[in-house]
């Protein structure tokens, strides 16, 4: 990480998207970290254990260690890369792993008090503030008699909970309160998590801008639909999202929902295809649908949109520079009339010379704007003036965005 905490808080969007080789050691204890801007770093293995670490699989569990064998990062050395520099050597000793154990106890039915299995959880420590889970474990089931049980835990604060981890199957109809336990010196048992059954919306997917059948069929088997329910006070629990498939006839259905505002939107990477709007009864939903404990919610009708238009343009600035650090320019085309939420936007990122493309827009009339983010602490956004754009099927139109930096930030949605 950034040696300077000022710009620690870019570290995670600095490397892209994350790739399992960035946080493991090979077979013989190499590693090797690369894309990395130039500039003054930390570097670091282990986990940070004062308020719990999880190690998972059979991995031992090391103190967070920083180069070269400091337990403090107030006494770590700082390692300097250069612009197409490689810096070489910075190896880290490790002490003695840390003495970890093990969490147990089964899921079960809130209302009758019986086990219940094949119930996905997750667990992990809690943040110091109490109000998130850190990290957390995926890809648990209970066993046939509603019985869990962790491993590799290291002193401290955790919470386990029902969870789904981006599976279809995950879906089932029971939602949790997340169960928290601590950890000291011994292995925990008898933790019970009481399950409730959550509320169901179901509905169907239509495809417009496609006459064909068995091609609408065709690209719609590419995607699902992600169900995110903001629960007001809902604490450290993650927000996960419910995934679920789209049936051959069009289908849906969410389970296992808790009390909130259900949020759909798209999931799955089908070119052209764009979430329009949501239905619910033939009335647009454009705040999310109310979910109350238990509820059926039916009649919901997801309009996706397929299209072959572009936007493409270009993003100036006024009033300098944006800050090369950490900064980071979206365009977002917005139709106009689709609703509230993600529905008719599509996103880009432009590159760092400000050129952008966004590809598959069903024809329309869009809102286009340019954001730039700046991931350091206490840097404020900046963003253009919307641009109208009268978009035909199959259209190419190319825009130009302005965004003065010195301008006051408005807010809101790019």
């Amino acid at each position: 990480m950034p040696a300077d905490k000022n710009q620690q808080a870019m570290r995670t969007m600095m490397r892209g998207p994350s790739d399992p080789r960035d946080y493991s050691t090979d077979d013989r204890g190499v590693y090797r970290i690369y894309g990395l801007p130039p500039g003054s770093y930390h570097v670091s293995v282990g986990q940070d254990g004062n308020n719990g670490a999880v190690s998972f699989g059979s991995r031992k569990l090391y103190r967070r260690t920083f180069y070269p064998e400091a337990t403090d990062e107030s006494q770590a050395k700082t390692v300097e890369v250069t612009a197409g520099g490689e810096t070489t050597d910075i190896d880290i000793r490790l002490g003695s792993a840390v003495k970890t154990y093990r969490a147990s106890g089964r899921f079960v039915s809130a209302e009758t008090g019986q086990p219940v299995a094949n119930i996905s959880y997750g667990y992990g420590p809690v943040a110091p503030d109490g109000r998130g889970v850190r990290s957390f474990g995926s890809g648990f089931t209970t066993n046939e008699r509603g019985e869990f049980q962790t491993e590799g835990l290291a002193p401290g604060h955790y919470a386990v909970f029902v969870a789904s981890f981006g599976r279809p199957q995950d879906n089932s109809e029971f939602y949790s309160d997340p169960v928290t336990f601590d950890v000291a010196d011994a292995d925990v048992t008898g933790i019970v998590v009481k399950l409730r059954t959550g509320a169901s919306a179901s509905g169907v997917v239509t495809l417009e801008g496609v006459g064909d059948g068995a091609t609408a069929a065709r690209l719609l088997s590419g995607v699902g639909l992600d169900g995110f329910v903001e629960t007001p006070g809902q604490g450290m629990m993650p927000n996960f999202g419910r995934p679920v498939a789209i049936a051959a006839d069009g289908s849906f259905r969410f389970a296992g929902l808790r009390p909130g505002k259900l949020r759909i939107s798209l999931n799955g990477m089908a070119k052209g295809l764009t979430l329009s709007r949501v239905e619910l009864n033939g009335a647009n939903v454009t705040g999310g649908i109310d979910i109350a404990e238990g509820s059926q919610v039916a009649g919901l009708r997801v309009v996706v949109a397929y299209g072959s238009g572009v936007i493409r343009g270009q993003i100036n600035f006024a009033g300098g520079e944006p800050q090369q650090q950490g900064a980071r320019l979206f365009v977002t085309a917005r139709r106009v009339g689709a609703g509230g939420g993600d529905a008719g936007a599509r996103a880009a990122q432009a590159d760092a010379r400000g050129r952008f493309v966004i590809q598959g827009l069903p024809p329309g009339e869009y809102e286009v704007q340019a954001r730039v983010m700046v991931f350091q602490p206490g840097a404020r956004p900046s963003q253009s003036e919307s641009q109208h754009v009268s978009l035909a099927e199959g259209g190419d139109m190319n825009v130009t965005l302005t965004v003065d930096l010195a301008a006051p930030f408005k807010g809101g949605r790019p």
